[in-house]
């Protein structure tokens, strides 16, 4: 896809379409915009065929943008500068950064009024991810890519949530100017997308399993106890056990010798792996069963140590580092 903004036409895989002098006036000016502008906007967006997917996605031909906005500690941060990476995932380049052309494109036209916000990030800072593939490889990209991102937003307590790209212009309250961050900065973090440029990364079609990693960047390192447990309970799905006997459990504790050692030694020597797979299964029957007891003869570790433990099983198995 290729769009000119200065030549006034948009580039499709199957065809070119031109502009339209109306439309071209109301993305540079918001401020005086007539009934004619509007009615023209809306109708190019028609002739583009614009799909929408869900709540924050766009679709034409082969091409998918998904807009976020950062949430967490960053939610008020400001960065402004434009910015792109490409990365590679399951063969496919994926385009990570600002919002693209095409969507300001869109935007602008389905409320003119709110292009601004997406171009110069005065609400929101706003992240958009976007490549061109089948329609069976769309949703594992997507997964994978989201949380590439959180993963590096996470080292600032943040991650992306949909943003809605067709929401209705609302007022909001003055934001205060005086409120602090803690440090990486949000610029600082957005400079480590730079390290995903040109590197092939592989889903292996896993859509489930990443949304599960994407949405385990939303909590506090410290907290994703519960989150951790289930991705490996869904990496576990497929093992089959005795009746009354824990998949979680069996899973882990069927792994090799030389498994278990790699992640002791990473972790703490001075732990004991199958000790610590039973401690944090009955960890996780106290906390989601409110009549649940430990075992007798359970072995107790620090709660952090047992999430610690778990990021890096994941890791381990996944080859995804969290």
């Amino acid at each position: 896809m290729k769009i000119d903004l200065e030549s006034n036409f948009v580039e499709l895989q199957t065809r070119r379409i031109d502009i339209p002098h109306l439309v071209v006036e109301a993305l540079q000016d918001e401020l005086d915009l007539s009934g004619e502008h509007v009615l023209a906007t809306k109708q190019f967006l028609s002739t583009l065929e614009v799909k929408r997917i869900g709540f924050n996605g766009l679709k034409i031909d082969n091409y998918y943008e998904f807009i976020f906005k950062v949430d967490g500690d960053k939610f008020l941060d400001i960065h402004s500068e434009r910015y792109e990476v490409s990365t590679i995932i399951d063969s496919e380049v994926v385009r990570i950064g600002s919002p693209s052309d095409f969507a300001i494109l869109v935007i602008g036209c389905k409320n003119p009024y709110m292009k601004s916000d997406y171009v110069d990030n005065n609400m929101y800072h706003y992240i958009s991810i976007s490549f061109s593939c089948k329609e069976t490889k769309a949703a594992a990209i997507l997964q994978y890519a989201q949380a590439l991102v959180n993963r590096v937003l996470s080292k600032g307590d943040s991650y992306i949530t949909p943003d809605d790209v067709f929401k209705p212009e609302s007022s909001s309250d003055d934001w205060d100017d005086d409120l602090g961050f803690n440090e990486p900065s949000l610029t600082e973090l957005i400079n480590e997308f730079q390290d995903l440029n040109g590197v092939n990364h592989i889903s292996k079609n896993d859509e489930n399993l990443f949304r599960l990693i994407t949405r385990a960047y939303n909590i506090k390192e410290d907290l994703r106890f519960i989150s951790y447990f289930r991705i490996i309970e869904y990496l576990a799905s497929n093992q089959k056990v005795l009746k009354g006997k824990s998949q979680f459990s069996t899973f882990l504790l069927e792994m090799s010798k030389e498994f278990k050692q790699d992640v002791v030694s990473e972790l703490d020597k001075d732990i004991e792996f199958d000790d610590m797979v039973e401690y944090i299964r009955n960890t996780r029957n106290v906390l989601t069963h409110p009549t649940a007891k430990y075992k007798k003869g359970t072995v107790f570790y620090s709660f952090k140590k047992s999430v610690a433990f778990q990021r890096i099983v994941i890791s381990k198995l996944v080859g995804f580092e969290l």
